[in-house]
């Protein structure tokens, strides 16, 4: 990726270029091309993947998953329809979620419209129609950032006021939770617009309770990190919504 210091993308990726440096371990950045590079087992690749960049790494085929981390596996669900579609599969809780258009019925809105690959809120509001998808579906394919142009629709989830998400990131057997509490009257919480860390490792069984779940089927999948993000109703129902690059 290139990294200017100055966009809102780059400061956990600094970040860990300042902890690398600090701990006196060597690295060095790979060029946008690698297919000439011949890796061995004494190289680790990070792939400090996102919005912008994930279908082209994916297309590479001489990474080895024993370097790679997270694994690739970790990438292939990195977009939000492939994240739940993985967690249908697998018997974990998520909002219902249209992929397409077809068979909605008026029932249905009010529906999130999401962008797959989309990071921060981009492009991220409520439908009240198919002529509200339909717009914001040709608002995003008008923006040349956005490779990806796929979307899903995802029922409304109501976590009270203020509007609340948690976090629970993990690597290996380390894990630790956040409570993420907006600051603004708004329908979402991201910690890049307008949202403040509340709460470490908050005393809610419920969240503990499936993001274990998520990991341990992680696990079994070699999918080895995340930033999970959930959210919980206000009945106590929780939800998982996604899983975040690497160094968010």
């Amino acid at each position: 990726m290139n990294i200017h210091g100055t966009r809102k993308r780059d400061k956990d990726y600094l970040l860990l270029m300042d902890t690398l440096e600090q701990m006196n371990i060597e690295f060095e950045h790979l060029p946008e091309d690698i297919s000439e590079y011949n890796f061995t087992k004494n190289d680790l690749i990070f792939l400090n993947f996102g919005a912008i960049n994930i279908d082209f790494l994916l297309d590479h085929k001489n990474f080895k998953n024993t370097n790679v981390y997270p694994s690739i596996e970790t990438c292939k669900i990195y977009n939000k329809d492939k994240f739940n579609i993985f967690c249908e599969e697998n018997n974990l809780s998520i909002p219902k979620t249209f992929y397409n258009l077809d068979n909605l019925t008026d029932k249905d809105f009010p529906l999130l419209f999401k962008p797959v690959s989309g990071s921060l809120s981009e492009y991220l509001t409520i439908c009240y129609s198919r002529k509200d998808v339909i717009r914001q579906l040709n608002l995003l394919r008008e923006d040349s950032f956005y490779r990806n142009k796929n979307f899903i629709l995802q029922e409304f989830i109501d976590t009270g006021t203020p509007v609340t998400k948690f976090r629970t990131i993990f690597a290996g057997d380390i894990k630790i939770t956040y409570k993420a509490v907006s600051q603004e009257n708004s329908d979402f919480v991201t910690l890049g617009d307008n949202g403040v860390v509340g709460e470490i490792n908050p005393d809610n069984k419920a969240i503990d309770e499936i993001s274990n779940k998520f990991i341990t089927v992680a696990k079994t999948k070699n999918i080895n990190f995340g930033a999970l993000d959930i959210i919980q109703d206000v009945n106590g129902a929780c939800y998982l919504l996604e899983l975040n690059a690497p160094t968010k």
